[in-house]
């Protein structure tokens, strides 16, 4: 079974892997999901300066691979 470093890897790491085109699937699914529920709108995505008082918060993506515990075989590409 893989270790839990390659099942949990940076953005960096991902995109070099030969498996980033399932990481990258999951990633849209999830801008999808967060349209679909007008967490935010596709207008509000562009950059603007935010006004002085506003306080900011982060966002970041956290992949994973979900593999089946009895054989180690991934199961699904998680966006958390």
């Amino acid at each position: 079974m893989k270790n839990m470093k390659q099942d949990n890897p940076t953005m960096a790491r991902t995109k070099k892997r030969k498996d980033w085109p399932m990481f990258h699937k999951a990633i849209e699914v999830e801008y999808q999901q967060l349209f679909d529920e007008y967490v935010y709108s596709k207008k509000s995505v562009k950059y603007t300066e935010p006004p002085r008082d506003t306080k900011l918060l982060g966002t970041m993506f956290i992949l994973t691979v979900k593999r089946n515990p009895s054989t180690g075989a991934i199961e699904k590409y998680n966006h958390d």
